[in-house]
C-alpha cells in the first residue's frame, strides 16, 4: 500500500462522526502497527490495455473490491487517468450500476431453443443515455452485477469479450 492509500483510509475511514470524537476516543492510545495488502497488476497489464485501446476497443474492469481499491487497480493498470477518479459516471459500484437499470433484471428471452437475455428499450434508455459511454470500473460487484453489466452492454448492441482470474466469476459468465 503506498502512503496515498494510507493517508486516504486514516482520513476517510475514520468511522467517527466527528473529528472531535477520534481525539476523545484515542486519546492514551499507541498505535502499533498497520497493514496494507496490495494485489500486483500482472506483468504486461499496462501493454495489453495500451494494445487495445490502440485498437479502439473499450477496456473496462469490473471488480468485486471496494471501489477505492478497484479505482487505484485500473489506474495503475492505465484504464482510467486520475481525472476521473472522482467521476461517479466513470467509476461506480455494482449497485450504482442497477440503481440506474432500474434495479431490474434483463428479460430472459427463448429463440430456436436458445437462450438469451435481454434488457428491454426504457430500461436501457437510461445506461445508454447515462453512464454506458463514460463507465470504465465497476465495483463491489456480485457475480449478478456482472452478468446485468454484460447483458446491458450486448443490449446496447455492443460486442462484449470477457475475461476473469477468479472461480467466483464463473457464475457471471
Amino acid at each position: 500500500m503506498d502512503s496515498d492509500s494510507w493517508e486516504y483510509l486514516q482520513s476517510n475511514h475514520n468511522n467517527f462522526e466527528k473529528e472531535e470524537d477520534r481525539y476523545i476516543i484515542e486519546e492514551g492510545l499507541t498505535f502499533v502497527a498497520g497493514f496494507g495488502i496490495e494485489d500486483k497488476l500482472r506483468p504486461k497489464v499496462n501493454i495489453s490495455v495500451k494494445s487495445l485501446r490502440e485498437a479502439r476497443i473499450c477496456v473496462r474492469m469490473v471488480s468485486g473490491d471496494n471501489i477505492e481499491t478497484a479505482k487505484q487497480a485500473a489506474l495503475k493498470a492505465d484504464i482510467i487517468q486520475a481525472s476521473n477518479l472522482n467521476d461517479d459516471d466513470v467509476c461506480m459500484t455494482g449497485e450504482q450500476l442497477m440503481a440506474v437499470l432500474s434495479n431490474q433484471a434483463p428479460k430472459k428471452i427463448e429463440v430456436n431453443g436458445k437462450i438469451t437475455y435481454k434488457y428491454e428499450d426504457e430500461q436501457l434508455d437510461a445506461f445508454v443515455d447515462g453512464p454506458f459511454k463514460k463507465v470504465r470500473v465497476l465495483a463491489r460487484c456480485t457475480p449478478e452485477h456482472k452478468f446485468n453489466f454484460i447483458v446491458a452492454l450486448q443490449s446496447a448492441g455492443n460486442q462484449v469479450a470477457v475475461t476473469a482470474d477468479g472461480l467466483n466469476d464463473v457464475s457471471a459468465l
